[in-house]
């Protein structure tokens, strides 16, 4: 079968079927010149639409959402101009900042006003401003479950909205429309697959809403005949851009399965719950027809095509799939295979009202649409729009001879869908919270905070005097460590509330000023910590990652560490004090983040915490395994009923011990190699009692019952078998006290803030203690 391009002696050529391919690289897109002529046939006969003009301006309702995000940037890919209307309450103008960024120099032509439908006021003064070829409509909420809880949101936001669009889309002459409808207005079908004649019947208040807004649709394009109107009807988008750079970012827990697989896989959530393996399928699991966004994102290009350049349409209606069902348990398999993650399934029964096998007929939309792609031996895959922007750019096309073609109705099957959303949930954890939440948690992109202030407030870090918490600094100086003052809020009163979010907002500055000055970095410091609302659920994040096994899942650690840090506020105020300490007492810590993401001595304190929580929670096996992955891989080994307080620097913290009864107290440094050991095989209270304020040099080991007295100083290899007093130095092999017995040298600092280790030595003695 030839079609014609529009060029009189160009041609391509579309066998019926696809034989094998001899090489996976012979398919070469695109076009070999012909000189065999091609009679010439009437433009409205083409099935492939040609490119859009440039100056057509498009309004995408709710364009900042998923499939909105991935359509605005086919739309200004394929030269149209996108204004995006959205409220921003279930999606991210993030989104929007990225469409700019993949659309290149084309991201100029995208512009964004952040409405809310209902606003007549707000909507109209955006017509006022533009004029508007035609209207993509996708804003609305979507949540069936929710839907049923909440009927009457639905119906004001959904119903409400779109009224308001269509009275004053009418008002300023624009009545070209593509309506973002959904396989819900079909219920529970009885036979499959579904076409567009199937009869309707919307089972749910969401699904209501869409099959009510046809209805207006119909009931308008027939009292009104300039109005054309083509309703799309998709069945269950699925994937993301290839990039990974946007993709779905459901709020709150997902409604569709691959959204939750995808939690699951990153760790968010511990499994999924399957209802239902008794289904008369082949694997006992429902079946339904999923589609690749950008598949989606296409077949409205195609839409609009068809309402530019067809005859005069009324109100159309189309289906958009594969035409082919999954199941789900052919889902978990794909995207265990495209992520390399084990999915843990809980299998539970059928949910009512759930239909067995849902798939749909895209007849329709191949024929009239012309929604289909070419598809050489290699599998590379060509829409009509691409080949024939390709073929005006070039002037050449497929020789039918050496070229091997066929049709398929969408560009991407499972594995493509399941490869493009493991790409986007794995540099996204957790979606786009990341890029559009700043320092301050003000939600707004980075690009809008203003990085430096005239006057800004930093916090004195190595010298923390009790009434001066912060200092004033000239913006644009540079502090200690080199870094460009920031504009930072004052340092609140130590172990508030407030210190815990001032220090988030520190972190988190510091990591997305090195996700930018590094960009090698920005995918994991956006998984680890920009991509997350808390400390708490930072942390939690990294150490299950650090921690986990192939026999202890990351996900179960995660909860593990979640629930142990939100039930147990002490834990994270100990983490505050830990990240202080470092900060202050390490010159080499240049950063709250390098420490949180790097410092394996304050990553072992903190896990170790939960392992004594678990401890003290009779759950002693799991804290005994908990102990076993923290000295396998921090190799700091901490018996977790050992008592440690807080403010505590384990300084390089390599080859650590600390006995079951051993107890630290609060603001203690410790260095690497040091051994808080008991006495032989004796049992009961036999390891070392650690003071406040003490600094324990490398190497240094202390053995049995004893007591290091606040502000003492144990120097580098010492081993103490005796009680040291409190503000004195014990140094030697066995230790012997700096001064003497009977009147030791004491200092009046804390050892442990100071990190002084080699005052007083030059006075040491020959007295063993």
């Amino acid at each position: 079968m030839a079609v014609r391009t529009g060029i009189t002696h160009w041609y391509t050529y579309l066998p019926p079927s696809l034989p094998p391919s001899s090489s996976p690289n012979s398919f070469l897109p695109l076009l070999l010149r012909t000189s065999r002529p091609f009679r010439s046939r009437p433009l409205a006969a083409d099935p492939m639409p040609s490119p859009p003009a440039a100056q057509r301006t498009i309004l995408v309702t709710g364009g900042a959402g998923y499939i909105g995000s991935h359509t605005v940037l086919q739309l200004l890919k394929g030269g149209y101009h996108a204004v995006v209307a959205d409220n921003l309450d279930n999606s991210s103008e993030v989104a929007l900042d990225r469409v700019r960024e993949l659309a290149g120099e084309f991201g100029k032509n995208l512009s964004f006003h952040q409405i809310d439908l209902r606003d007549r006021e707000a909507l109209e003064k955006v017509f006022s401003s533009t004029n508007f070829d035609a209207v993509i409509h996708f804003a609305g909420i979507k949540a069936v479950g929710e839907s049923v809880r909440k009927p009457l949101l639905y119906y004001n936001n959904n119903l409400i909205g779109t009224i308001i669009l269509f009275e004053v889309m009418a008002a300023y002459g624009c009545k070209k429309l593509v309506f973002s409808s959904s396989a819900t207005v079909y219920g529970s079908p009885k036979e499959v697959p579904c076409t567009e004649e199937y009869p309707l019947c919307a089972i749910n208040p969401y699904g209501r809403t869409k099959l009510m807004t046809e209805d207006m649709c119909r009931d308008m394009c027939k009292g009104d005949s300039e109005w054309d109107i083509i309703l799309l009807r998709y069945f269950n988008p699925v994937g993301a851009h290839p990039s990974g750079y946007i993709g779905e970012d459901p709020r709150g827990t997902p409604n569709n399965l691959m959204p939750y697989v995808q939690q699951v896989a990153v760790g968010r959530r511990p499994a999924l719950t399957v209802f239902g393996n008794d289904y008369p399928t082949k694997d006992g699991t429902p079946v339904r027809d999923y589609i690749h966004v950008l598949d989606l994102a296409d077949g409205h290009i195609a839409a609009l095509q068809k309402l530019f350049e067809g005859p005069h349409l009324g109100c159309e209606v189309y289906n958009l799939a594969t035409g082919r069902g999954t199941s789900v348990l052919e889902i978990v398999a794909a995207f265990e295979k495209a992520s390399g993650k084990k999915i843990p399934l809980v299998m539970a029964g059928r949910r009512p009202g759930d239909a067995e096998i849902v798939y749909a007929s895209t007849a329709k939309a191949e024929k009239e649409l012309h929604w289909k792609y070419v598809v050489g031996p290699s599998r590379i895959a060509f829409n009509y729009y691409d080949i024939s922007l390709e073929i005006l750019r070039r002037g050449q096309c497929l020789d039918p001879l050496t070229d091997d073609l066929t049709f398929c109705r969408a560009k991407y099957g499972i594995e493509e869908m399941c490869r493009d959303q493991w790409n986007w949930a794995s540099k996204n954890p957790w979606g786009y919270r990341s890029p559009s939440e700043t320092a301050n948690g003000n939600g707004k992109h980075a690009s809008q905070i203003r990085r430096v202030t005239p006057r800004v407030l930093v916090f004195a870090l190595f010298k923390r005097e009790p009434n001066h918490h912060h200092i004033e600094m000239p913006a644009g100086q540079m502090n200690h460590n080199g870094v460009v003052a920031a504009a930072v809020p004052t340092y609140p009163p130590p172990e508030s509330e407030a210190e815990e979010s001032w220090l988030w907002a520190q972190i988190k500055a510091e990591a997305h000023r090195d996700a930018e000055s590094e960009p090698a970095l920005a995918s994991f410091l956006y998984a680890t910590v920009l991509s997350h609302p808390s400390l708490a659920r930072s942390l939690a994040f990294h150490l299950a990652n650090k921690l986990c096994s192939s026999t202890l899942l990351s996900t179960l650690l995660y909860d593990l560490f979640l629930h142990s840090f939100s039930s147990s506020p002490s834990l994270i105020s100990a983490v505050v004090a830990d990240l202080l300490a470092a900060r202050q007492r390490d010159p080499a810590c240049a950063s709250f983040s390098h420490c949180l993401l790097n410092y394996k001595g304050f990553l072992a304190v903190q896990a170790h915490r939960v392992s004594h929580l678990l401890w003290t929670q009779n759950r002693r096996p799991l804290a005994l395994a908990l102990q076993s992955r923290i000295a396998d891989v921090f190799a700091v080994d901490i018996h977790p009923a050992a008592r440690i307080g807080k403010s505590i620097l384990l300084d390089h913290a390599t080859g650590v011990v600390v006995g079951e009864t051993a107890v630290i107290g609060n603001n203690v440094s410790i260095l690497h190699h040091v051994t808080l050991g008991g006495t032989g095989k004796a049992v009961g209270d036999r390891h070392p009692k650690i003071g406040d304020g003490v600094l324990i040099g490398a190497g240094a080991t202390i053995l049995g019952n004893i007591r290091i007295g606040e502000g003492a100083k144990i120097g580098a290899g010492s081993v103490v078998l005796i009680d040291v007093p409190p503000r004195t130095t014990a140094v030697g092999n066995p230790a012997r006290l700096v001064g003497g017995k009977d009147t030791p040298s004491r200092h009046d600092d804390l050892p442990s803030e100071s990190m002084d280790h080699t005052s007083f030595i030059q006075e040491w003695s020959d007295y063993i203690i």
